[in-house]
């Protein structure tokens, strides 16, 4: 076989490749989503409460521009989310930022806990 073209079909699998990884963790973040949006109300209540008090709070221990409009911050639990750099500098607390993530891994572990109760009942 022809050397360019074996590298072309190389390159080919291994774009194809990529792209059903990309299609799987597309499919698995819409799961996740779509897992949240059956959570009782009284669970998202609970979680605004907590987050209203500052259980979610958590320390930007970095920053890091990504374009002209995009920062990456990065937070003390491990966590990092996109902002827009306009919105950050109107913020009045720089040091701090509510971790969307946590707040979803606490909705799932107290919205199962929901689902448990109820199924039980």
């Amino acid at each position: 076989m022809d050397p360019d073209i074996k590298k072309l079909l190389q390159q080919v699998k291994s774009n194809s490749q990529k792209l059903d990884r990309e299609l799987a963790e597309m499919q698995a973040e819409r799961k996740k989503r779509e897992e949240l949006k059956k959570l009782a109300p009284e669970v998202y209540l609970k979680a605004r409460q907590l987050r209203d008090a500052g259980k979610f709070k958590r320390r930007v221990v970095k920053r890091t521009p990504k374009d002209m409009q995009w920062d990456v911050i990065e937070l003390d639990c491990g966590h990092k989310t996109e902002h827009i750099e306009s919105l950050m500098i109107c913020k009045l607390d720089h040091d701090s930022e509510n971790c969307e993530q946590c707040i979803e891994n606490w909705l799932r572990r107290n919205g199962k806990k929901k689902v448990k109760a109820k199924k039980a009942q």
